[in-house]
């Protein structure tokens, strides 16, 4: 986990740097997050405890200050 959340971070910093080395009207975006939930078990269940990781990358493209397009994807 460690290991996924310092490539994350290596990813991101690398992607703002690109960000800024292209035009104004051009951005990207990552993020990441971890979620863990551990509800009351029915009857007969051996664990309950649920976690899971997602990450967001989008990016997007600004045609003039009123009007931007923009894609993501997160899982």
């Amino acid at each position: 986990m460690k290991q996924l959340l310092n490539s994350l971070c290596a990813m991101a910093a690398a992607t703002a740097l690109c960000a800024t080395a292209q035009a104004e009207t051009v951005y990207v975006g990552l993020g990441a997050g971890y979620g863990s939930v551990q509800a009351g078990c029915p009857s007969g269940a051996v664990t309950c405890h649920e976690s899971d990781t997602g990450i967001k990358l989008s990016g997007g493209y600004r045609f003039s200050p009123m009007l931007s397009a923009e894609v993501g994807y997160i899982q």
